[in-house]
């Protein structure tokens, strides 16, 4: 029987109890989304969890906001979203980051700032 499970956290109101399930964490932007007009497709995260053996004790739940940013200088720091906060409070055993591509927008770029905060983001955890 399958052991795996997939959770797109929008779906979901509160994070579930933590089990003895290994927890895969997936924080990033609209590019983690598996939501499209509210329904679910196709994704990474969805890949990846495809490529988790079935008899793996294994929880993957994606974490993500559209347009978030790494850096504070933005409209929207990831670390300022309910997601992060919610990804953090999840307890994760493994944590992947996809976040940059919307710091990469003029203003939103410093080299030395997207390091050091990419830096605590992944300390964070």
């Amino acid at each position: 029987p399958t052991t795996k499970t997939f959770i797109n956290f929008e779906y979901q109101k509160d994070i579930p109890a933590k089990s003895t399930k290994k927890r895969i964490a997936i924080l990033g932007d609209s590019l983690t989304s598996c939501l499209q007009g509210g329904f679910e497709f196709s994704c990474w995260p969805r890949f990846l969890y495809d490529l988790i053996d079935d008899k793996e004790d294994i929880e993957v739940i994606a974490f993500y906001h559209g347009a978030t940013t790494v850096s504070y200088k933005s409209v929207s720091p990831i670390a300022e979203d309910d997601v992060y906060k919610a990804a953090l409070l999840s307890e994760p055993d493994i944590v992947i980051i996809l976040l940059g591509l919307n710091d990469s927008k003029v203003g939103n770029y410093d080299k030395k700032m997207f390091k050091s905060e990419y830096k605590r983001i992944i300390n964070d955890f």
